[in-house]
């Protein structure tokens, strides 16, 4: 069929040349490959959380130990040592071994009242002997842990590595916290209450030998 008007016909643009004309359909050619995906990579890092760090809009859990928790495990300890060390200090101090007599006069009433007591220090001495290997061996083993801290899922690690502490560490931790009991005992009870507060839940023996006491598991609450 001749072109109308004796016009020659459109020369279709090589490729990627010139667009058609405004209001001329484009050249037939084969359409792109429908829902062709493009090419794979790797997705985006973003908003994923690095291994062991904290997760991309999630609040984390605290990793230290709260007061309430380290309490309760103190209370296990305290009744486990009081039944050991009363185990072997009764019948000593009932057998006279070291023992120490002493009595206390009251006068009330225009009456005189005398008391007479009686204390095995052989027992004493092994009790506090007991109570600083109970903390020294446990605290200081791999697992950083009493039998208390067992029960409650913590454990004392070293503040700055996260490693176990050791036995020397954890036997001047024991002897600092034993001396407070002893000499001051105001001092040891701020320093078994300095963890409702603090920001790394550490009481103060636990600032002296550079520990804390963190969760066993990472995701309790």
């Amino acid at each position: 069929m001749p072109p109308i008007g004796n016009m020659p016909p459109a020369a279709a643009p090589p490729f990627g040349g010139a667009p058609p004309a405004y209001g001329s359909a484009p050249p037939y050619g084969a359409p792109p490959a429908y829902g062709a995906a493009p090419p794979y990579a790797a997705p985006s890092a973003y908003g994923v959380p690095p291994v062991g760090g904290p997760g991309y809009g999630y609040p984390q859990a605290s990793p230290y130990v709260g007061f309430w928790a380290r309490t309760g495990g103190w209370l296990i300890d305290w009744v486990i040592l009081a039944v050991v060390i009363n185990l072997i200090s009764l019948p000593l101090n009932a057998a006279k071994v070291g023992r120490v007599n002493f009595h206390m006069t009251m006068n009330a009433n225009g009456t005189t009242t005398i008391h007479h007591y009686h204390y095995s220090v052989l027992g004493g001495v092994i009790g506090v002997v007991i109570t600083l290997l109970y903390g020294a061996i446990l605290c200081g083993s791999s697992r950083g842990q009493t039998v208390g801290m067992m029960a409650v899922g913590a454990r004392a690690v070293n503040a700055e590595t996260g490693q176990p502490i050791g036995f020397a560490m954890a036997l001047w931790r024991a002897v600092f916290e034993y001396l407070m009991f002893l000499l001051f005992v105001v001092p040891w009870v701020l320093d078994m209450l300095w963890p409702a507060w603090d920001a790394r839940k550490q009481t103060w023996h636990d600032k002296v030998s550079h520990t804390v006491v963190i969760k066993r598991n990472p995701t309790m609450l």
